[in-house]
């Protein structure tokens, strides 16, 4: 059996060291670390004394340095290298990898980068880092140990490392990126919640200052300044109905709102809801609503104020979209452990594409500006999330033009506020 020559035997080994490096680059999300890998690697496969990467600056268009030996980082990282007037810029603009065995002879050797850190660069291997076919840097392999030259195979080594690495790279930066913009998103979430809970909080007591006084001033008023009192009343009304509702939200959002579990019967508060609370509504507006509950009563355990508030948001929001003349119909039924509770309409409908949509906080199919019905979008929000504390759920079925029916379940017995769902 012939014997393997030792330049085959090295060039196996460094194929096997690129295999095992290419599982380390798949394998390491954070840049930094990433970066420390790529460049201890090309050393160790093309026998070097140090080697770097540059990355293309998309403010200046120059290479700055990203990844260097650990006692240049400091001061090599504020050197910008002109693409026009340095190796790694040739090899970026030619996409061509590029030996220079002796870079004092070479007029494309930038050499103030040596004099930025003092140090003796005798020759260079560069290689271009290309990513889906664009370049977006170059890799630097310097001064092949032992007065040796650099060699074709160090040159095939190098760029396979180097397209290893860009994708690598890219990769690193994508998930950097995408951290930031989670980052963000999540400080625009709790500004929204803080603005939230400020502006109900600090809103609220005015508000209700001035609908106490307004409704003191109806009610002993003369009859000819009645009907401005009245609109008065009903726009503080409808202000403060607003400001709960953000107050509602906030609480929510910050997890303070658990449910007061006692048994109640379901038909008794529908009843309350539809006759004390909504039903002047749709009279306004000269719509029939119907109630058909059952004989029996339907007794489960639940906090009172919160089913109430999901049942007056979805029948208040039945009678918002129901042009006039329509029919709104409330049922309620027990099945099984569950509590069921059902409000159809003969309204304007949802568009397909709006039902995952309309749960969300602040929506509204129509733009902000040109809607034709008021509101701020919060009701079916609240409402879902006073259901789903129960560990109810709730949905919509809906034909545009026809109508829409919410249709939420409860549990008869729902789990206690510390007790686990899953394990219940």
């Amino acid at each position: 059996m012939p014997k393997t020559s030792p330049v085959l035997r090295q060039r196996l080994a460094r194929l096997e060291r690129l295999i095992e490096l290419s599982r380390t680059l798949t394998s390491t999300l954070e840049l930094q670390p990433l970066l420390r890998v790529i460049t201890e690697a090309a050393c160790e496969i093309t026998g070097s004394q140090a080697a770097s990467i540059l990355l293309i600056d998309p403010a200046s268009g120059d290479l700055r340095f990203v990844a260097v030996p650990g006692w240049q980082g400091d001061r090599l990282q504020q050197v910008s290298v002109p693409i026009d007037r340095s190796i790694a810029g040739w090899v970026v603009r030619t996409r061509e990898p590029l030996i220079v065995d002796d870079v004092s002879a070479d007029p494309r050797f930038y050499v103030q980068v040596d004099r930025a850190i003092d140090f003796q660069t005798h020759s260079i291997l560069a290689a271009p880092l290309l990513f889906k076919e664009q370049v977006i840097g170059a890799i630097e392999a310097v001064n092949k140990v032992a007065g040796q030259r650099f060699t074709q195979d160090d040159v095939d080594m190098l760029t396979v490392l180097a397209t290893q690495a860009a994708i690598a790279i890219e990769n690193a930066r994508l998930l950097e990126q995408l951290q930031k913009a989670y980052r963000d998103l999540s400080q625009l979430d709790r500004l929204k919640s803080d603005f939230i809970r400020v502006a109900s909080h600090e809103l609220g007591t005015p508000l209700a200052l001035v609908l106490g006084h307004a409704s003191y001033l109806r009610e002993h008023a003369q009859a000819d300044m009645a009907p401005q009192l009245d609109i008065v009343v009903r726009s503080a009304e409808r202000l403060m109905r607003i400001m709960e509702s953000l107050s509602n939200l906030a609480q929510l959002e910050a997890g303070d709102v658990h449910p007061l579990l006692e048994p109640l019967d379901l038909r008794e508060l529908i009843g309350e809801v539809v006759d004390t609370e909504t039903r002047s509504l749709a009279e306004a507006k000269h719509l029939t609503i119907t109630v058909v509950l059952p004989e029996q009563p339907i007794e489960l355990e639940a906090d009172r104020d919160r089913i109430r508030l999901a049942l007056r948001n979805l029948v208040s929001n039945a009678i918002k979209f129901t042009p006039a003349n329509g029919q709104i119909h409330v049922t309620a039924r027990r099945e099984g452990n569950m509590a069921e509770v059902a409000v159809r309409d003969t309204g304007v409908g949802i568009a397909p594409e709006a039902l995952d949509h309309i749960w969300d906080p602040f929506y509204q199919a129509e733009e902000p500006l040109t809607r034709h019905f008021s509101g701020i979008g919060l009701g079916l929000s609240i409402a879902r999330r006073m259901v789903e504390m129960h560990g109810g759920r709730i949905w919509c079925d809906s034909i545009p033009g026809r109508g829409s029916t919410f249709t939420f379940r409860l549990p008869l017995n729902p789990p206690q506020p510390d007790q686990d769902p899953a394990f219940s």
